[in-house]
């Protein structure tokens, strides 16, 4: 079960990650930005990883300014995850489901439902990799028939 299942995170992740470099990949072209090794690679560990690849001066530079240009922006629209969605606060360790906003922070919970709710910066929230989402999965089913997930070295 553990392998289907690392294996069904895997191809999702995969996908998500083509996704995301066809959408990097036009957008950077539609700023006179051309990536010809822009490519999907999956780690030893299973996560993907988009490649940028090699970029002369000139294109860095634009890239540079558009990053910065826009950055203010990607700020203050960083997507709101979804109810229960699966995060790791970063300036924790933590790992805890999506519950809310409260003002400018999110309001986390513990993946397991163990714990007080916390309140996380968004911009040090970060998506499991697949690992811990095989873990967290793993470890809820284990849960339901009496193991915590503290048990498997899960926050």
């Amino acid at each position: 079960m553990t392998n289907e299942l690392l294996a069904q995170f895997r191809a999702e992740q995969f996908e998500q990650a083509r996704t995301a470099c066809a959408h990097l990949g036009s957008a950077l072209n539609s700023i006179g930005v051309a990536l010809p090794g822009l490519k999907v690679e999956q780690t030893a560990s299973g996560d993907c990883r988009l490649v940028l690849g090699n970029l002369d001066i000139g294109p860095g530079k634009r890239l540079a300014f558009a990053v910065l240009a826009g950055a203010p922006v990607l700020h203050a629209i960083k997507a709101v995850p979804n109810a229960d969605e699966l995060l790791v606060d970063t300036a924790t360790g933590r790992l805890g489901r999506f519950r809310g906003v409260e003002g400018e922070l999110w309001r986390l919970a513990g993946a397991f439902g163990n714990g007080e709710p916390w309140t996380a910066d968004p911009l040090k929230v970060r998506e499991p990799t697949v690992n811990e989402r095989v873990r967290t999965h793993m470890a809820a089913v284990i849960g339901e028939e009496g193991i915590s997930g503290a048990a498997l070295g899960l926050p």
